[in-house]
Order: C-alpha cells, then structure tokens, then sequence
C-alpha cells in the first residue's frame, strides 16, 4: 500500500466538510457492517436485520445491531476527530486501502488455491496416510479442519505479503494466466490419454 506522504498534490487539511465526510463514512461503515454480518448469518447463524421484527431482539439480534451501531460510531468519531481533515486526503485514504485489499484478496486466492491442489494430490495419491495416521488423513477432507488450520493461516499470510508488494505487476499477472493455462491443458491431455488408455483395457 503506498504511503500518503507520497502524494505531495493531496491537501491533508482544508474547508471543513463533516457532513459529506460522515455520509461517506458512515456508508463505508455499514458496508463493513453488512460484509461482517453476512459471515456471522452464514458461519453462526445469526438473524439478518430484516428477520429481527419475526425472531425478536436475541443475542444474535443484539450481535447483528450492534456491529452496525459499533460501525457508525467510530465513523462519527473519526469525522469529529479530524474535522478539518479534506474530502481528497479521505479518498486518497480510501483508494490506498482498497489497492491493499484487492492485492490481499489475490495472493489470498493465489496461495489457498495452491494449498488445496497440494493437498488434493496428496489425499488422491494417499500420501497423507504415510505421514499421519489414518483417522488424522481423514481430517484434511473435512472443511470444518482444513478451513481454520490451514486456509485462515495462508489468508493471514496473505494479507502480510500484500502489505510489502506495492503492486502485482501487469508481467507477473501475464506469466500466472499463461502458466495457469498451460496446466489446464497439460492436465486434460492427461487425462484423455489415461481415460482412453483404460478404455481398451
């Protein structure tokens, strides 16, 4: 992610702004908000919003409201913390973190992907069952085991590698779909030959 202070045309300080700023944040906040609350409703099983009128305010209700609450205040607070801060410093803000988001969302796909075709072969080939025991192997089939033990640790790297690449770089994108596209037609001749090798068998 760039550095602000690399940005010498964007003003940190300029015409006071709260409302536009505390819309402007405030929107982000409840789209946080919203993302946070899909996962809980997915993964947990907390209610949506519009399902707190039929369940009533339960401890999932409470969880749901308050995330949204808990959004909207700290907006407000950072808009009454830097009242004079400009709309352009803001944005500038703005558009340096999503650069870091979408870099760790790729290396995030990036790695996870390699991850689980690694282990894929080695439960395929049954080479897990030479390192660990039989019921342990088993384990790396099951999401509930793979998805907290070894996705969410590759994600957490993920997003510390992205925060020292400063891009992803148009040759290196390049390369990946070539190789990507290379696998995909390596492994179908692959598997014709064994397919059709099997069938005059």
């Amino acid at each position: 992610m760039s550095d602000l202070g690399n940005s010498p045309n964007v003003e940190k300080h300029g015409t006071p702004a709260i409302l536009p700023r505390l819309f402007g944040w405030g929107s982000l906040a409840v789209l946080a908000g919203f993302l946070i609350n899909n996962i809980l409703n997915i993964g947990y099983g907390t209610p949506r919003v519009i399902e707190i009128p039929t369940v009533g305010m339960s401890g999932g209700a409470l969880i749901t409201v308050g995330i949204y609450v808990v959004g909207l205040v700290i907006a407000l607070a950072y808009v009454r913390s830097t009242p004079n801060q400009s709309l352009r410093w803001d944005a500038q803000t703005i558009h340096n973190f999503n650069c870091y988001l979408v870099r760790a969302l790729f290396w995030s796909v990036f790695i996870v992907g390699i991850a689980d075709a690694v282990l894929s072969f080695l439960r395929v080939e049954e080479v897990l069952n030479l390192w660990f025991t039989v019921e342990f192997a088993r384990e790396f089939g099951r999401a509930a085991f793979v998805a907290p033990y070894i996705h969410m640790p590759l994600i957490v790297v993920a997003f510390t590698l992205a925060r020292f690449t400063p891009t992803l770089g148009f040759h290196w994108l390049a390369a990946l779909i070539a190789a990507a596209e290379l696998g995909i037609v390596l492994s179908r001749l692959l598997s014709n030959s064994i397919y059709y090798e099997f069938r005059e068998c």
